[in-house]
């Protein structure tokens, strides 16, 4: 019969020479696990950089390669689709990195059902993932100091190459830092901030509840923030320069639970893809979730924030063309949802201009009303394609950089169509080369204005395409860094695919100041502009948590500075005297000590909030958010 620790204790205290021995085999068993942890540390490749918490608790560890369920859902992957590998380099200043993490996810990431893979660049900058199913992955890579980069990759697209793909880590000029609370004030340990919701972009918070996560200057956020026994919410606003401070506030997770059912009988669909998506897109705040159901049908989502959602569901050949709307409140479970699943005809057929059949080219049918979308499809060496889980309904074809010529709408009936001929003509191009001081600038980004919005990236010669381009008069854009380019006038004929547009990064000026009350007070998180009077030539960023900013890749010219409540707000804040304008002589000027007064007109907003019987509710989270722009800005 085994002994009591108490009894162990009290025979060790009243012999001497027992607790000598036990005293040696406690220290004899002390020192063999630390020679296994020892071991178990100098196993890890490029022991240096430490993997997040987070990674660590879903079950990833830094190695080549990812975990895989036993069986994929069939809607993932196909039989007759080759596994590709997947990889490429890592570098810095185009230089290779050593060391750099890089983490690579997929749908069945996102639902949990599969942990990230992770791997380390090696002393090329090199990584490499085992062969991988063919459908859509994210690649994410992270090294200290340095700002993640991510490349998505599709293998079913025959034209891709996944296994050389290049990240470029740019060097940290923004930081995000604040702390992650519950509704009572407390601090949460352990909550995941991840940019663009990517696990190889994620911090935890610490035992403060504090976190700091360097993020790309000038963009969106996009920061995901979640925890566990919490509701996720989406962060989108602006970063600047410098550091910034950005609280959030968690509330007490919803959970979503329900069935995914064949609508012709009501049998079980076992392991088909649930989304949520945010039907309130006002507040912004709740973040898209998804599941896979069990061998049973049953699906549970947890993490949910309370609000209003959208449901929808698919399996390899049925899906949910109508979504369910469904609104949940904190630490509730909503009542049991029955997703019908219904039979989804296959449309297949080949794609061809000039009667030459086109291979490699991306394939999808729509629906306008209610919006849905069949899976995609590459066209093969033929020009053939096929497409799975297409609405039955009047659908509309799109080819990705073509124009759909005939048919323009096809009623597709639940037995599905074969041998449609989509006739299709090349849409224009826009192509070029991105230089600084003459020498090829690597990962610029090129967008343009005019007919919509493109945007794309430099390769490492230099040149980038812009494709699908419809006829125009268009500006082309280059940035990279502190410095910006633009081409002006360019005119694209129906179909023309032009060349020769090359974009000098020559446009390095910049204001630098700090925004302020009439007090003296910094105001941090507002937006300012500065807009050149003569020309169309602006820039803008965020004021930091001092009231710092840095606008740059600004030309020669005379601007004025205006802060306004976000970058994309039209309305001004009121200057506390006189308009500020701020005069760079040439494209390489940098004018520093710019102070912007401004006047805070702070007004509040007070009532009460009941139930449906006009009782009060206490405990709920009240927001204010921009009307122009539905941004949350102000809460209680």
């Amino acid at each position: 019969m085994a002994r009591s620790l108490l009894a162990w204790r009290r025979d060790v205290l009243r012999c001497p020479a027992l607790m000598q021995r036990h005293w040696l085999i406690f220290v004899a068993i002390a020192g063999f696990l630390l020679v296994l942890l020892l071991l178990g540390r100098q196993g890890e490749p490029g022991g240096g950089i430490a993997v997040p918490r987070a990674e660590r608790r879903r079950g990833a560890s830094v190695k080549p390669g990812p975990s895989s369920p036993a069986a994929l859902p069939d809607w993932f992957a196909t039989a007759d689709a080759a596994k590709r590998r997947i990889g490429g380099s890592v570098t810095g200043d185009g230089k290779p990195l050593e060391g750099a993490v890089v983490t690579l996810s997929s749908a069945l990431t996102d639902a949990r059902l599969t942990a990230p893979a992770i791997t380390r660049s090696n002393s090329n900058g090199g990584f490499s993932f085992p062969p991988q199913p063919a459908q859509r992955y994210q690649v994410a890579a992270r090294f200290p100091g340095r700002v993640p980069a991510f490349a998505a990759i599709d293998l079913r697209d025959p034209a891709a190459r996944p296994e050389a793909l290049k990240l470029e880590l740019s060097p940290c000029t923004a930081t995000l830092f604040g702390k992650v609370q519950d509704a009572g004030g407390g601090v949460i340990i352990g909550a995941r901030l991840s940019l663009r919701g990517i696990p190889g972009a994620t911090v935890e918070s610490d035992e403060r509840g504090q976190y700091e996560l360097c993020v790309p200057a000038g963009e969106r956020a996009g920061l995901l923030v979640e925890a566990t026994g919490y509701g996720s919410i989406v962060d989108d606003s602006p970063v600047a320069k410098g550091r910034l401070e950005r609280n959030f506030l968690l509330l007490p997770e919803a959970l979503v639970a329900g069935v995914t059912v064949r609508e012709e009988d009501g049998t079980p669909i076992p392991r088909a893809s649930v989304h949520l998506d945010c039907a309130d897109r006002t507040l912004r705040r709740g973040a898209a979730l998804s599941a896979v159901s069990g061998d049973d049908g049953r699906f549970r989502v947890a993490g949910v924030n309370a609000g209003r959602y959208l449901i929808r569901a698919f399996s390899a050949e049925a899906a949910t063309f109508d979504p369910l709307e469904v609104a949940v409140e904190a630490t509730t479970s909503s009542p049991e949802l029955v997703l019908r699943l219904q039979s989804a005809p296959h449309v297949s057929g080949t794609v061809r201009e000039n009667g030459r059949p086109l291979a490699g080219v991306r394939v999808q049918a729509a629906t306008s009303s209610p919006p849905s979308s069949s899976e995609i499809s590459f066209s093969d060496a033929n020009g053939s394609f096929s497409l799975a889980r297409v609405p039955a309904s009047r659908v509309a074809f799109k080819v990705q950089d073509y124009e759909v010529l005939e048919p323009k709408n096809l009623v597709v009936p639940v037995s599905g169509v074969r041998d449609v001929l989509l006739q299709v003509a090349s849409m224009g191009s826009l192509a070029g080369r991105v230089t600084m001081a003459r020498r090829p600038m690597t990962g610029a980004l090129v967008h343009l204005e005019g007919g919509g919005y493109k945007e794309t990236r430099s390769e490492a010669d230099g040149n980038f395409v812009l494709r699908g381009m419809a006829p125009g008069n268009y500006t082309l854009f280059a940035e990279s860094g502190e410095a910006a380019g633009r081409l002006s006038g360019v005119i694209l004929a129906a179909g023309e695919a032009r060349t020769g547009l090359d974009i000098e990064l020559n446009r390095s000026g910049a204001i630098a100041g700090v925004v302020l009350e009439a007090n003296g007070k910094p105001v941090a998180g507002v937006a300012v502009v500065a807009h050149e009077r003569n020309t169309s030539d602006r820039g803008g960023t965020t004021t930091a948590g001092n009231g710092s900013f840095e606008i740059s890749a600004l030309g020669a010219g005379h601007y004025l500075l205006t802060a306004r409540p976000s970058l994309d707000s039209p309305q001004a804040l009121a200057p506390a005297g006189e308009p500020l304008q701020v005069e760079l002589r040439d494209a390489g000027a940098r004018v520093d000590g710019v102070q912007l007064v401004v006047r805070l007109d702070r007004q509040i907003i007070s009532g009460r909030v009941v139930d449906e019987g006009g009782g009060p509710l206490p405990d709920v989270r009240v927001a204010a958010a921009r009307q122009q722009t539905g941004e949350p800005r102000f809460g209680a």
